[in-house]
């Protein structure tokens, strides 16, 4: 998350499974059957014990994430509860395929999110298994980005050949449609059930990015590349870089970050006088 307190301390904290069954996953050792059968990584953690932890090492960020929040939802509510009358804060890292009752439960429990939009509705179909799934992102994304008090963003791994051109822009101007102010662009690496695909080349996630910038999108990342894409922020207004050693100079006691040349208001939450 570039636009959530970038640069702190997050705890991040995952369990077993996933409701997708996507070929490219990158965590499928946790994520997919029968590979969760018989992982051993696993250890029991009561609450106090995670909250505690989290202060020693002076993280004001709980993260769930790692395999999919959505399936081990219960326990990351019991969690995020927690963390919330501690006066900390919750990060998720999803797919986006909450139906609208897990919508309503994790809403006010939730401070930033990123959600994986994977492709269109025929990538999800052929790539992940779910061929529904995709209508329930984008319902998400629409829910999520116009939450008051909540920080979102959008990742896409793209994988060469198979995002087009027509894909991002469609998939672009969607996301501007809804309102997304954050997406992230990475670069696919061969993995799980797609271990014979070649990695995407670097100008071929440029191309993608031009067009995600061209949709609109007020800030887009190159993800998996060694650019270092957030040590700057780039004002949507007027253009302007600003330098992470700026945030917390110009970030406001609300963590509101504003411009330095037109006081442009940056989307995200940049409260360090927040961090332990």
């Amino acid at each position: 998350m570039y636009h959530f307190f970038p640069h702190t301390k997050t705890y991040s904290i995952g369990m077993l499974g996933c409701n997708m069954r996507c070929q490219f996953c990158q965590n499928y050792h946790i994520s997919q059957k029968p590979y969760i059968d018989t992982y051993n990584g696993i250890h029991r953690v009561d609450i106090p014990h995670l909250i505690d932890d989290m202060k020693q090492n002076n993280s004001i960020v709980m993260s769930y994430t790692y395999s999919e929040p959505i399936v081990w939802q219960d326990s990351m509510i019991s969690i995020a509860t927690e963390v919330k009358k501690e006066g900390m804060y919750n990060l998720v890292v999803t797919n986006g395929t909450f139906s609208q009752t897990a919508r309503d439960r994790v809403t006010p429990l939730v401070d930033a999110m990123n959600i994986d939009l994977k492709g269109d509705e025929a990538f999800y179909a052929h790539y992940t298994h779910s061929s529904h799934a995709y209508r329930s992102v984008i319902d998400s994304i629409q829910h999520f980005a116009h939450q008051e008090g909540i920080v979102l963003e959008i990742t896409t791994l793209i994988i060469e050949p198979i995002h087009t051109k027509e894909m991002i822009e469609e998939i672009g101007k969607k996301l501007k449609e809804i309102g997304v102010k954050v997406w992230h662009l990475s670069r696919f690496f061969p993995n799980y059930k797609m271990k014979e695909m070649k990695h995407t080349s670097v100008s071929y996630l440029e191309e993608m990015v031009k067009i995600a910038i061209n949709c609109g999108i007020e800030h887009v990342y190159r993800g998996n590349v060694s650019i270092d894409d957030d040590k700057v922020i780039t004002c949507a207004s007027c253009g302007t870089l600003i330098e992470r050693s700026l945030y917390k100079t110009l970030a406001s006691y609300n963590g509101k970050l504003h411009c330095p040349i037109c006081n442009h208001q940056v989307y995200g939450n940049f409260n360090y006088t927040l961090a332990l």
